[in-house]
């Protein structure tokens, strides 16, 4: 998992659905972890602050098979990624941080970080 990750656009000046999960710390490592690893559906954005909500909800009971779990459930991820949600955990958890900035106008052009 890469740990910076480069956005072709400012999530602050999109929406208000992106400005939530940016300003939301466990909301944005879940976008910022599996958007970079995997396909996404139209529903991504909100079940990333579901998500972030329901793992408020369990301070201190989280680990890598309830976030599977949920993932799962939320078609987030396969049936067989037990090892990526293991991998994102310390992030949600706060042990590592994922960071992002906006890729510059020439980045933008070329599609290269």
């Amino acid at each position: 998992m890469k740990e910076h990750v480069v956005l072709n656009f400012d999530p602050y000046y999109v929406d208000d659905i992106h400005q939530d999960i940016f300003n939301d710390d466990i909301a944005r490592t879940l976008y910022l972890g599996i958007r970079q690893q995997h396909l996404v559906n139209q529903y991504f954005n909100q079940n990333c602050l579901d998500i972030a909500g329901f793992a408020r909800s369990i301070v201190g009971h989280l680990d890598g098979r309830i976030l599977f779990s949920w993932l799962r459930g939320k078609g987030m991820v396969g049936s067989e990624e037990q090892d990526f949600a293991d991998e994102l955990l310390p992030y949600v958890l706060g042990a590592k941080a994922l960071t992002w900035s906006e890729a510059t106008a020439t980045q933008k052009q070329t599609g290269h970080p």
